[in-house]
């Protein structure tokens, strides 16, 4: 406890305040919680066209423009710099053009097939350039984030499987 920018150890009273409080909570869960369903995105509710041509482009740290949709990355506040969201756009991208997104995969192992594909061949993998060609400004971002940017894409559709 603070008192008069003086720190005080109260952890005794603290403890006497617990155990003497009648302790009025009910338990509303009777069971453990079930298990996850796995989330399977399918490939015909990801588009990167826009027209005939593709359009995947990063946008600070907020915001993917992928076809003619806006995937809004406000609320992921991980996301610490524009190159995280540059290498995220090009992993939904490059998901999708080695069939990863297949309707039977769920995210979780769609991610583990591209952070293995970047572990073993680098970050130029994902950029549909030659190796030692990618026009650069990329910084791995974790999977969790490049999940969050994939289930912000207002037009995906998933499975769900037990």
């Amino acid at each position: 406890m603070m008192d008069c920018y003086l720190p005080f150890i109260v952890t005794g009273k603290a403890e006497k305040i617990v155990k003497s409080r009648k302790d009025v909570r009910i338990s509303e869960v009777t069971a453990p919680l079930g298990s996850l369903t796995q989330r399977i995105p399918l490939s015909s509710s990801i588009n990167p066209f826009r027209g005939k041509k593709k359009k995947v482009k990063s946008k600070g740290l907020d915001n993917i423009i992928f076809g003619i949709h806006n995937i809004d990355l406000s609320a992921v506040e991980q996301i610490v710099d524009p190159s995280q969201v540059n290498a995220i756009s090009d992993m939904i991208l490059y998901a999708l053009n080695k069939d990863y997104i297949d309707g039977e995969k769920p995210i979780t192992s769609i991610l583990e097939s591209i952070f293995n594909d970047i572990e073993k061949k680098g970050m130029d993998i994902i950029t549909g350039h030659s190796i030692g060609q990618h026009p650069g400004s990329y910084a791995m971002p974790r999977k969790f984030e490049a999940a969050a940017a994939l289930n912000r894409l207002r037009t995906l559709k998933v499975l769900h499987k037990a």
